[in-house]
C-alpha cells in the first residue's frame, strides 16, 4: 500500500498556526472527490463504502470528509483502482511520464491564484472551490490519457 498524502503531514512545520488541523485535508479531499466522480475507486472501497461514494457523486459529501471518517484523512493507493492509482503516481505525485511537466499541488496553487503554498490551507472546503479544480483534473487527464495511451 502506497500513501500518496496524509493531511497530518499538513499541519505540522510551516502550518498556519491559525487554522484548524483539518484544513489540511482540503487538497487531499478534492482529488479524492475527483476520483470518486470519474469511477477510479477501487472495487473494494466501493463495496464497503457505497453510500458514501454515492453521496460524493450526487455532492452531498465532499471527499475530505469522507477521508477523515474513514482513511484517516490518507490518500492511499489501495482506495483506488489501477487507473486511478496511475494517474495519481504521475500527476498528484508530478512523476512518470509528468515529471517537470504539471503536477497537482502546482495546479491548484496556480487555480485559486495562491501566492505561496501555505496560503492553500486557507481555501474552504466547499463545492464552489472543487468545481474550480474538477476543470482543471479533467484536463490533466486528459493530457495523461493522450500522453500514455490510457482509456
Amino acid at each position: 500500500m502506497v500513501k500518496y498524502d496524509d493531511y497530518e503531514w499538513h499541519h505540522s512545520g510551516d502550518f498556519p498556526i491559525d487554522l484548524e488541523h483539518e484544513k489540511g485535508i482540503t487538497h487531499i479531499g478534492f482529488f479524492f472527490t475527483w476520483c470518486a466522480v470519474n469511477d477510479l475507486i477501487s472495487e473494494a472501497v466501493l463495496e464497503k463504502y457505497r453510500e458514501d461514494i454515492t453521496a460524493i457523486k450526487k455532492k452531498r459529501l465532499l471527499g475530505g470528509h469522507f477521508l477523515l471518517d474513514f482513511f484517516e484523512g490518507c490518500l492511499l493507493s489501495e482506495q483506488l483502482s489501477e487507473q486511478g492509482n496511475a494517474f495519481v503516481h504521475e500527476y498528484y505525485d508530478g512523476l512518470g511520464s509528468l515529471e517537470g511537466k504539471f503536477s497537482y499541488l502546482d495546479d491548484y496553487i496556480k487555480t485559486f491564484n495562491l501566492n505561496r503554498p501555505d496560503r492553500a490551507y486557507y481555501l474552504d472546503d466547499c463545492w464552489e472551490n472543487y468545481f474550480e479544480i474538477e476543470e482543471v483534473i479533467d484536463h490533466r487527464y486528459q493530457q495523461w490519457i493522450e500522453i500514455n495511451g490510457k482509456s
